[in-house]
């Protein structure tokens, strides 16, 4: 993450799609495609997403794992992360936290 905190890390809103949770929400969705060269509206299912407590996961990822590296690029705040460790802690956090 280079100058940006967890609250926009969208690998979390994988962990949402992966994890199984009391109050995931699944909406109808609508789109429209282009297909065999003609715009046409299609629909699909999508899961309604929240960044609320991405920034708790990520502190939480931060204290319980220490695989993150941080410094500064610039004047930025950095942290290098192992993506699948976030996600795989993610998922995990989200099954215990969220209802």
């Amino acid at each position: 993450m280079l100058g940006t905190d967890f609250l926009c890390n969208s690998s979390l809103h994988l962990c949402e799609y992966r994890a199984n949770y009391p109050g995931k929400r699944v909406v109808r969705c609508g789109s429209p495609i282009f297909k065999n060269g003609k715009r046409v509206w299609v629909e699909y299912d999508d899961l309604i997403v929240s960044n609320a407590d991405f920034g708790s996961i990520g502190e939480a990822f931060l204290k319980e794992t220490g695989l993150a590296r941080r410094g500064r690029v610039a004047l930025a705040e950095t942290a290098l992360i192992p993506q699948q460790a976030l996600v795989d802690f993610g998922v995990k956090w989200i099954e215990k936290n969220r209802l």
